[in-house]
C-alpha cells in the first residue's frame, strides 16, 4: 500500500525547499522502500532547485540518501526489510555499459536519474492534492523522510549505527566521484603529481584517494585555510591558498617547474577549470 510522509519539495519559481506531505507508491516489483535517516546536499540538487539544470517541478530531490529498509517488491532478491542501505544513481543492468561494469555510462542514465520519472515515465509521488510531482532523482529522491528507490540503486552496508549511517550518505555521489575520478581514471603511478583545485567534500575524497597511490605529491587548493588544514590531515602533501597565493606559480615552484602530471577540479567554477587545465 503507498505511504504518507514528509518531504523537501522544490516548486517552479521558488528556488527552495519546502516541506511538504507527499504520497508515495507502494513499491514496484523491482523497488525498495527506505526510511531515509541521512542524505547528503550536492550542488546538483541546488542547481536543480535554482531552475540551471531542467527537471520538470514541483520535485523532490537529494541523491545521496542513507537508510534502512521497509518493503520491498516481489522481485527483490538482494535487500530485505531492516537492511542498513546507502543509496546511489539508478542503472538498467542490461545495456553494453552496465554489463561491462560501467553503469554511469548506462544507456537510459539520463532518464532514469534525471527525468523525475522511473523508465516507463511515471512518477511514484504525488503531493496533497493528489498531483504528481517528479520523483525518483537519480532513482531515490532522497529528500524525505521515506525514499522509493530502485533496488539496484541500494547498496547495503554494516554500519554500528544510524548515527554512523548518516554520516557515510555522500557515498551516494561525492566520496565515489572525487575518489573514482582518481582510482579510476586518473590512476596515479608511483612519483606522479596530483592537485586538486577545491576541497570540498568531492575535492577531499580526491585527496584521500590519492593518498592510497604512489602519487609523490598532493596538492589541494582552494581558498578556506580551514579546508586546507583539513586537506593536510586527510593526505595533501602540500596545499596552495588561492585567496592569497599565486596558484601557477607555487605549482610551479612545488613541481621544479614542471607542472603537474594530474589535476582534478571540484569547484564548478569556469576560471578554477581554466586554471586547472592551464
Amino acid at each position: 500500500m503507498s505511504s504518507t510522509t514528509t518531504a523537501a519539495v522544490v516548486r517552479p519559481g521558488t528556488r527552495a525547499f519546502a516541506w511538504e506531505q507527499v504520497r508515495l507508491d507502494a513499491p514496484r516489483g523491482d523497488e525498495v522502500l527506505v526510511r531515509v535517516v541521512g542524505a547528503g546536499l550536492c550542488h546538483t540538487d541546488l542547481a536543480v532547485r535554482d531552475g540551471h539544470v531542467p527537471l520538470p517541478l514541483p520535485a523532490v530531490l537529494g541523491h545521496e540518501g542513507a537508510g534502512v529498509v521497509q518493503a520491498v517488491g516481489d522481485r527483490v532478491t538482494r535487500l530485505a526489510p531492516g537492511d542498513t542501505v546507502l543509496l546511489s544513481f539508478s542503472s538498467c543492468g542490461a545495456c553494453a555499459p552496465c554489463g561491462r561494469g560501467r553503469p554511469a555510462y548506462c544507456d537510459t542514465f539520463l532518464h532514469r536519474n534525471a527525468s523525475g520519472s522511473r523508465a516507463d515515465g511515471t512518477s511514484p509521488l504525488q503531493d496533497a492534492r493528489g498531483e504528481r510531482i517528479s520523483g525518483r532523482f537519480f532513482g531515490q529522491s532522497s529528500f524525505g523522510a521515506l525514499a522509493l528507490a530502485d533496488e539496484r540503486c541500494a547498496v547495503p552496508v554494516e554500519v554500528a549505527d544510524e548515527d554512523e549511517l548518516a554520516r557515510l550518505a555522500p557515498l551516494g555521489c561525492a566520496v565515489q566521484t572525487g575518489a573514482g575520478a582518481v582510482l579510476n581514471v586518473l590512476r596515479p603511478g608511483p612519483g606522479d603529481t596530483l592537485a586538486v583545485f577545491g576541497t570540498g567534500a568531492v575535492g577531499l575524497s580526491a585527496v584521500m584517494a590519492a593518498a592510497l597511490t604512489g602519487a609523490v605529491r598532493i596538492i589541494a587548493v582552494d581558498i578556506r585555510p580551514a579546508r586546507l588544514a583539513l586537506a593536510r590531515e586527510l593526505g595533501a602533501t602540500d596545499t596552495v591558498d588561492a585567496g592569497r597565493e599565486d596558484v601557477a606559480g607555487r605549482l610551479a615552484e612545488l613541481t621544479g617547474g614542471r607542472g603537474v602530471r594530474h589535476a582534478v577540479e571540484s569547484s564548478g567554477v569556469p576560471d578554477v577549470l581554466r586554471q586547472a587545465v592551464e
